[in-house]
């Protein structure tokens, strides 16, 4: 698709199928409301000077509005604002979306498709140790390695492997419909705006051919799930990211910025068993590379999920030095009640880092707490 067709001239064309009979059929448009409040204590025993228990949390609220055309076709809005950090909501999703048998097109601020369609591994409580963490039990920036690469990545995005570069930003994402278990997307991001977006507005267009700063974005997802039998299922994932520099002189080191994933995910019985391996060049010719590996394990009986996690990530602090972290985290959920969940899990974290950079860090946290979904 030309990078200069607003979706609005995608949506006719969506329900000429049936143009005259394009109403709701009720009439109205149905207002969701939903959220989140995810609220632990934490005790850390961590190299740094940190309190040795603190509170962690994450709020979320979601307004959503969606119908149902007489010819089949979803129409629909979403907004989602986050309240952690300073406390000032912020907007992290906005956008419109349509839907139907064809599949689902969305236009706006939302996540893209690699980070849609990504499998994730299982977990302690995917909240401290999952594919998008939102309660990070160590604070990093309060060790010698406050400031290196590694530090900078993990306080920014947290101690995961979602592959989320362009959240956040403006884009067109298509996702095809389910074929026998199969599916697809694609994103485009006009510009991420070196990634410190806002929306336009009404000011026009972003700046293009700013020196050294990265602007369109390209991802791709795919993802299948299978059931082998009644007791055993699997998903599988893979997924890229390329994000373009708009203008370079001879003098950078910044490169084209790249992220991709691949995972795996058993079902058997009340096991479960995954594994996930991502990589992201940082965007430079050299020298601040990632990669993650993560294995996850859970067993789940009656309304309680035990689990398990190890997480191994590597950072380029130079072409020729690396931090190192490895994770290790045990735990449980209790659902003790509809959209209720008891949490708790115990972490060890290990960072080995080159003498360039700062101390190596050891760390051990408990973090006890509950979620509500409403």
């Amino acid at each position: 698709m030309n990078k200069k067709t607003p979706l609005v001239l995608l949506t006719p064309l969506l329900i000429l199928s049936n143009p005259f009979e394009a109403r709701a059929e009720d009439g109205n448009i149905k207002l969701g409301l939903s959220g989140h409040m995810k609220m632990y204590g934490n005790y850390a025993s961590q190299d740094g000077d940190v309190n040795a228990f603190d509170i962690l949390r994450d709020t979320d609220v979601t307004f959503s509005g969606e119908t149902t055309l007489s010819n089949g076709l979803t129409v629909g809005a979403l907004m989602n604002a986050d309240g952690d950090g300073d406390d000032g909501f912020a907007v992290e999703d906005s956008f419109i979306y349509a839907s139907g048998d064809w599949g689902r097109v969305s236009f706006g601020m939302e996540d893209g498709a690699a980070f849609l369609l990504q499998v994730a591994a299982p977990s302690a409580d995917e909240n401290v140790d999952g594919m998008e963490t939102f309660v990070n039990p160590f604070n990093f920036a309060a060790t010698t390695l406050a400031t290196s690469n590694f530090e900078s990545e993990v306080s920014s995005f947290g101690l995961d492997y979602d592959n989320d570069l362009t959240a956040g930003i403006d884009k067109v994402t298509y996702l095809t419909p389910v074929f026998s278990g199969f599916q697809a997307g694609v994103s485009y991001t006009p510009d991420v705006a070196n990634f410190s977006p806002a929306s336009r507005g009404t000011n026009g267009n972003n700046p293009d051919d700013v020196l050294d700063e990265f602007g369109t974005a390209w991802e791709a997802g795919i993802r299948y799930e299978n059931s082998i039998s009644d007791t055993v299922a699997y998903k599988a994932g893979a997924g890229y990211t390329t994000v373009g520099l708009e203008q370079t002189n001879g003098a950078t080191v910044l490169d084209r910025q790249k992220e991709w994933n691949v995972g795996l995910d058993f079902d058997i019985g009340a096991y479960g068993i995954g594994a996930i391996y991502t990589k992201n060049n940082g965007g430079m010719m050299s020298g601040n590379e990632s990669e993650t590996f993560v294995l996850g394990v859970d067993y789940t009986v009656g309304p309680v999920k035990y689990g398990a996690s190890w997480l191994n990530n590597t950072h380029e602090e130079s072409a020729t030095e690396d931090t190192k972290a490895d994770r290790i985290t045990a735990g449980l959920v209790y659902e003790y009640g509809p959209g209720l969940s008891f949490r708790g899990s115990v972490s060890h974290v290990s960072v080995n880092a080159p003498a360039s950079v700062g101390d190596d860090v050891d760390g051990t946290a408990i973090t006890i707490g509950t979620q509500i979904l409403f």
